[in-house]
């Protein structure tokens, strides 16, 4: 099936609904086929605006394709070599081969089309220009956009997780039904080997003295995790006494010194190693256990219940690899073979060039038709006030005011004209300059209102932090009392004692007021502090009495766990030779048993092993003769292979004498022209003998 047979078929589905036959399809070329892409992205997308090639051109159909495209996350061939805005070049080109694979990948993808646009629609940030983007209220609409896609996203994953959930649900559920089958299967299992024991004499003491070594056993399993449960509770408890010493320990530095600050410190520092907990370490680890958790589900969920399908997934595993890794080398072979092509190369720079000429000219256009808009309302404008009558304000001739143009009769001259656009241009660069330090001055101080704004927020949190801090540690009223007397600090050491301070305290009143208050914050952070370890004594006390109630309590547990390690001894003492009885008898059941099967077994060995025996008889003898047959072959072999031995050393032997004789008859040859040469000759004169080495004689 061709791709424009599976896309005219496709396309008459929804989300499409574009009923087009093959010919009508296949008439399609350059705009018209651009049209049909764009088509089919606003179907699915209605919230994508739908734009005519015809009447807004192939660029802007080509960005808003572009657009979709990249919200859909479409990735055309040799993406990793495309530049910015190639794509979009492409696309514009009005091209079927770059076309009709788009329009195949969008009828391609089904329903998950649908919602990848949805998604990706709601996730795209808008496209603002500069001038736009740095106002405040623009700046605060991005800021709500982006809190929207993160809620947005987060109920994705939840639905995800509900999913996973479900799955896991129908998974348990799947092994509820596979236990209580197994649970029904060993409750069959167990009633037969009760009626087993039931034909064995004295099987009720034994399964009565098997009762109390299960019990027993099962006793000193509860005594070991009673053990376990109070040394962990003893751990925690000295953890806590610890912590209270600190604690005191540290209220009774500040009681000595006098100042809050170093328990606030301290108090400021735990805080932030929690927060950084909390913040930081903690989600880290939960989002690397949920990954593990994921990855373990995915395993689990994966089909594979034996060795032959863990087999069957390595193959595809490695089919994979070797695909992939095929693919790489392709692709990189392409890549190499496209950057060594300089008709490529050429054809890429041309298409760049041609795109930034575009766009550079689609500015221009723009550019000229805001200055003749500019140019029509600066026109109406001159013609509203030289037409309109009173235009030096009122009918006074004195002198032309700033605002007029033409001289006291209201008429417009070339020569008031030239002497308004000079003023005009004098004044030009003093506005610019006082906007440019209006913008200044109006940007610095909303950057400033907005940090005090920060600041007074944080200080505000950091307040509340201490209060809620001194609370819990039981020292509420110590961030103001050292607050106050920083204040009476800062205004007894300036110029001029307690006269030259800030507040301005230069009485004796007010003096004798600043140093009550003080006292009392003095007396009322002294009295908390008794208060405080008056609620102290009490719960080291009450630790005390647990600590000895915990010791009464082990030596008890000691004594209790003597006696039933003695209790235990005795019974195992007891029905050991109970239970090496019962092992006998099993064991000879066993051998019993055993002795059936082999007789049993035996009975159907035996006619199998003469059957068997018959063959391999028959076989060997087919055996012998087929060996006697092989090295009777072998043998006729190796006599043909020796005498052919022997006629090659005898060719090999001729052949080294003929060679010998060749070599002599060159060099008298050699010898012949040479000397004929020196006479002139060119002849060889009177006959010679010659005789070789093998007794060969030749006449020349």
């Amino acid at each position: 099936m061709s791709d424009l047979q599976v896309i005219a078929e496709r396309l008459a589905n929804p989300p499409f609904d574009i009923h087009l036959s093959m010919v009508d399809l296949g008439q399609r070329q350059g705009l018209d086929m651009l049209q049909l892409v764009m088509d089919a992205c606003s179907r699915v997308q209605p919230k994508l605006t739908r734009a005519d090639v015809r009447r807004e051109g192939p660029r802007v159909v080509a960005d808003r394709v572009e657009l979709f495209l990249r919200m859909t996350k479409y990735r055309p061939p040799g993406a990793s070599m495309l530049q910015p805005g190639m794509l979009v070049d492409a696309l514009a080109s009005a091209q079927n081969d770059t076309l009709v694979p788009v329009l195949r990948w969008l009828v391609g993808q089904g329903d998950a089309l649908t919602q990848a646009a949805h998604v990706g629609w709601f996730l795209t940030n808008p496209t603002l220009p500069d001038s736009i983007r740095m106002d405040a209220e623009a700046q605060q609409l991005l800021a709500d956009i982006k809190s929207h896609q993160e809620d947005f996203i987060a109920l994705h994953k939840s639905l995800a997780e509900q999913e996973a959930a479900r799955a896991d649900e129908s998974r348990l559920q799947e092994d509820m039904k596979q236990l209580q089958e197994d649970k029904h299967r060993l409750e069959t299992r167990v009633e037969r080997l009760r009626e087993r024991v039931q034909e064995i004499e004295e099987g009720e003491t034994i399964a009565a003295a098997a009762q109390a070594v299960r019990e027993a056993r099962e006793a000193g399993q509860v005594l070991r995790r009673q053990i376990r449960s109070q040394v962990d509770a003893q751990g925690a408890m000295q953890r806590q006494l610890e912590e209270m010493q600190s604690r005191t320990r540290q209220l009774r530095f500040v009681m000595e010194g006098g100042s809050a600050e170093e328990i606030l410190r301290a108090q400021t520092e735990v805080v932030a190693d929690l927060r950084v907990l909390v913040q930081e370490t903690l989600p880290k680890q939960l989002e690397q256990k949920e990954a593990r958790l994921l990855a373990m589900r995915q395993a689990l969920a994966y089909p594979a219940a034996s060795e032959e399908d863990l087999g069957g997934v390595t193959r595809e595993r490695d089919e994979a690899a070797r695909r992939l890794a095929e693919l790489v080398a392709e692709k990189q072979g392409v890549q190499a073979a496209l950057t060594q092509d300089r008709g490529y190369l050429a054809l890429r720079q041309q298409q760049q060039m041609f795109a930034a000429c575009e766009r550079k000219l689609t500015d221009m256009r723009a550019k000229k038709d805001r200055v003749e808009e500019k140019r029509r309302a600066l026109l109406r404008e001159l013609e509203e006030k030289t037409g309109a009558p009173g235009a030096n304000g009122g009918g006074v001739a004195d002198s032309p005011r700033p605002g007029s143009f033409g001289a006291a009769g209201g008429e417009v001259t070339p020569e008031a004209l030239a002497a308004r656009e000079a003023a005009l241009n004098a004044r030009l660069p003093e506005y610019r300059r006082a906007k440019a330090e209006l913008g200044g001055v109006e940007a610095e101080s909303w950057v400033l209102d907005r940090t005090a704004a920060l600041l007074e927020a944080q200080a505000a949190a950091m307040r509340e932090q201490v209060h809620e801090i001194e609370a819990q540690s039981g020292v509420k009223g110590y961030s103001e009392a050292s607050a106050q007397l920083a204040r009476v600090g800062q205004g007894a050491g300036g110029s001029g004692g307690w006269g030259g301070g800030v507040g301005g305290m230069t009485d004796e009143a007010e003096r004798t007021a600043v140093v009550g208050e003080m006292g009392h914050a003095v007396n009322e952070v002294g009295a908390r502090i008794k208060a405080r370890e008056a609620e102290l004594v009490p719960l080291i006390k009450e630790r005390r009495a647990l600590k000895e109630e915990e010791t009464r309590l082990q030596s008890i547990f000691d004594e209790k766990s003597r006696e039933a390690r003695r209790v235990l001894a005795e019974a195992s003492s007891g029905y050991r030779a109970l239970e090496d009885d019962v092992g006998q008898l099993r064991g000879r059941i066993e051998g019993a048993q055993r002795q059936h099967f082999l007789a049993q077994s035996c009975l159907a060995g035996v006619v199998e092993a003469r059957v068997k025996l018959a063959n391999i008889s028959e076989e060997n003898k087919r055996m012998q003769m087929r060996l006697k047959r092989t090295l009777s072959e072998a043998e006729k072999q190796a006599e043909a292979l020796r005498l052919d031995e022997r006629d090659s050393a005898k060719v090999a032997t001729s052949l080294a004498g003929q060679n010998k004789v060749l070599a002599g008859l060159k060099d008298l040859l050699d010898a012949k022209l040479r000397s004929r040469g020196a006479d002139g000759t060119g002849g060889f004169g009177d006959q010679q003998e010659f005789t070789t080495a093998a007794g060969n004689v030749f006449v020349l």
